[in-house]
């Protein structure tokens, strides 16, 4: 399905992220609203060891080297022992113009970016409750673990009941 959002092969798609980093993908099926989650070890990253060494004005003097845009403001966030350098940037590209919000930390010589596009004109809810998560992919990893295993455990207790219901069957025609 994000294949064809996207309008790629598979192949193509695995290939893109692989490249660039993303450890998770996620897009509404207008690709109105995207999601990825990118995770690289560079220099950058191996220099700042984590953010949670730095200041937050530190951190705020990174801004435009962190992001990538030079004229951007950002603001330092925490979240579960974490900080993270919240940034907003109008932008166009030929897919249209969008928000762009990125999430940056880093930890363990990691530098984690959770970036959210979102088209212009389209609500920005999302962005809150799916960082509010800790990260898009733990919590679809976790939601689809949840419905697998509340998948087995019925199939099992199905199973239960069917072996009572035939056992008590059989035992009243004997």
């Amino acid at each position: 399905e994000l294949a064809k959002i996207f309008n790629m092969t598979e192949k193509e798609l695995c290939n893109y992220c692989e490249q660039n980093n993303i450890t998770f993908l996620a897009a509404d099926k207008e690709n109105a609203r995207q999601i990825r989650k990118t995770e690289i070890t560079d220099n950058f990253s191996k220099k700042i060891g984590s953010f949670s060494a730095l200041e937050d004005s530190e951190i705020l003097l990174l801004t435009g080297d962190i992001s990538g845009f030079s004229d951007v403001k950002g603001e330092v966030v925490g979240k579960n022992g974490k900080k993270y350098l919240k940034t907003e940037v109008k932008t166009k590209d030929r897919g249209g113009e969008y928000l762009l919000t990125q999430y940056v930390t880093v930890e363990n010589s990691v530098k984690t970016v959770l970036s959210f596009y979102t088209a212009k004109d389209v609500s920005t809810d999302y962005i809150e409750k799916v960082f509010s998560s800790e990260s898009g992919s733990k919590t679809l990893a976790l939601k689809v673990i949840v419905a697998l295993g509340i998948a087995l455990f019925s199939a099992f207790a199905l199973a239960i009941l069917a072996l009572i219901i035939k056992d008590t069957f059989f035992k009243k025609q004997v």
